[in-house]
């Protein structure tokens, strides 16, 4: 299996993404570009944007003209099976409900 073919991992994630810091730390980032978010998911950046396109991987953050993935984000998406976005977003209100109402 080649590097792209394996599977996503979180400790894949958090190794294969860290960056160095100016104190000469490593620490993981927290978003990533299409780029990093298609190579996490083993797919090239096109398919990648072909598939943000296609409303099938998580929404993006928008940080002036760049659009970043959030790594949690993409790694929660990965355990819920990859649904398509609008079944992504669905099932997080649902999620974020079910925690605003539990009660104490």
């Amino acid at each position: 299996m080649t590097e792209a073919a394996q599977p996503l991992t979180p400790a894949k994630i958090s190794t294969s993404t860290a960056a160095a810091t100016p104190g000469g730390s490593t620490t993981p980032p927290l978003l990533v570009d299409a780029r990093e978010a298609g190579r996490l998911c083993s797919v090239s950046r096109s398919l990648w944007l072909s598939l943000h396109g296609q409303g099938r991987v998580p929404r993006p953050v928008c940080l002036g003209r760049r659009m970043l993935w959030s790594i949690a984000e993409l790694r929660s998406w990965i355990a819920a099976g990859c649904p398509p976005r609008d079944r992504w977003e669905a099932s997080r209100v649902l999620e974020a409900g079910t925690r605003g109402s539990r009660r104490r």
